[in-house]
């Protein structure tokens, strides 16, 4: 009897202990669990952690996946309509293995790991330390990149995608998200549509108009319907998230068409802009009061862009070499454009500060004032 009670006590330890790792979720980045979120149309740069994950996600894909798993990381990608998909990986590591999952269901690291996940796509790199390859993709389907090698290493590599939807054009009403400010349906209408420059599909967007009599507000869309108005003109303000703004001036006396197209970029870790009229007055960390609505632009961009850090900086003009006091002087003018991001709800940590003194004037040699202006500004660093 005592001997059954034990047999019985050992079966249920292992079925919990069992059910643990089964059921174990990881943020380990060598696990799918863990995968990095990437965005279609850009690049990023990733480093190896230099061991397999907890999981062993792949284990039942063996008969085609020759690679045991030993140093992994996990991508996953959703596309917003259907197309072709365009992936290029290099300074992998070699021997490589990479392999691409597609699921529908919800779970899809649990899909994978019980073998439900379709692998679309694999392939072994023996000597090679590139791959490319293109597949036709669905929004039904999220998608899960596995990149395997035996090295063991922590070196970085680089993934760049492409996607091209099928209909590059705006027949995608599915993805539309309309704002109708005229009185009255049928009536005739002016348009302005929010896409992806790369793409053309829309996205979602946060839309401030200004400077118009009856439409001034916010708006949450990615078309906005006015009523045809020759005489209607505006300044419009776009955030989007993973896009830098953009501030267009309409003015429908100049415009042809029924429809206006504002294409959005997406941006990049290092990508550095200029802000037109980030300035200061001479000599001083003050900034000239046409600056405070472009602040304002930067801090509404770090406001639907949450996840992001930035690096502002500081110019000044000057002839001469590049002394200490002048880069302290320009970082002083960084750090009044972050004092206003702070006391305006952006978090500190989010925003460092450098100051370049005049080792990067635009106008080295300027022969107007507003060239010299503009060698006082303030640039911004995605870091």
């Amino acid at each position: 009897m005592r001997g059954q009670y034990l047999i019985f006590i050992i079966i249920v330890i292992w079925s919990f202990s069992s059910l643990g790792q089964e059921d174990r979720t990881s943020e380990n980045l060598g696990d799918c669990s863990g995968a990095v979120q990437h965005q279609l149309n850009t690049s990023m740069e990733a480093e190896f952690t230099g061991k397999a994950g907890f999981n062993n996600d792949t284990k039942l894909y063996h008969d085609r996946l020759r690679l045991s798993s030993y140093n992994t990381f996990w991508i996953t990608t959703q596309p917003p309509t259907n197309g072709k998909l365009s992936l290029k990986l290099t300074s992998l590591p070699h021997p490589a293995e990479i392999a691409l999952f597609q699921t529908q269901e919800g779970n899809g690291c649990k899909a994978i790991h019980e073998q439900r996940a379709d692998l679309i796509y694999s392939v072994k790199k023996t000597t090679e330390n590139s791959s490319s390859f293109e597949v036709t993709v669905s929004p039904k389907y999220r998608y899960y990149l596995y990149i395997n090698t035996t090295e063991d290493t922590k070196n970085d590599f680089s993934l760049s995608s492409s996607f091209q939807p099928q209909e590059k054009q705006s027949g995608h009403p599915e993805l539309e998200k309309k704002v109708d400010l005229r009185e009255q349906d049928g009536s005739k209408a002016f348009a302005v549509r929010i896409v992806d420059n790369t793409t053309q599909l829309p996205i979602d967007a946060a839309i401030m108009i200004e400077g118009s009599k009856t439409f001034n507000a916010l708006y949450n869309a990615n078309v906005l319907i006015f009523p045809d108005n020759k005489y209607l003109s505006f300044r419009m303000q776009v955030n989007a998230e993973g896009y830098m703004f953009k501030d267009t001036m309409i003015d429908c006396r100049t415009i042809e068409s029924d429809t206006i197209t504002i294409g959005m970029n997406t941006f990049k870790r290092k990508d550095q802009i200029e802000l037109d009229g980030i300035q200061f007055k001479s000599e001083s960390h003050e900034l000239v009061e046409t600056a405070k609505p472009v602040i304002r632009k930067l801090r509404d961009f770090l406001a639907v862009n949450r996840n992001i850090k930035i690096e502002l900086i500081g110019h000044v003009f000057k002839e001469g070499r590049n002394t200490w006091r002048a880069k302290h002087f320009s970082k002083k003018r960084a750090k009044r454009v972050k004092s206003y991001l702070v006391q305006n709800g952006i978090q500190e940590d989010r925003i460092s500060v450098k100051g370049k003194g005049n080792a990067e004037m635009i106008y080295p040699e300027p022969s107007t004032e507003a060239e010299i202006q503009a060698n006082r500004r303030v640039e911004i660093k995605i870091k």
